[in-house]
Order: C-alpha cells, then structure tokens, then sequence
C-alpha cells in the first residue's frame, strides 16, 4: 500500500495539476 499511496497521490496531482493549469 505504500507504494501504491505513493504513486497515487503523485499520478493524480501530475494529472490534476496540469489538467488544471491548462
């Protein structure tokens, strides 16, 4: 879970992020 805690968190902010910057 770890690693699946860690991978989350960064997959869904890479894809958040810039989905809502632009």
């Amino acid at each position: 879970p770890e690693s699946n805690g860690h991978k989350f968190p960064l997959d869904l902010a890479a894809i958040v992020v810039p989905s809502t910057t632009g």
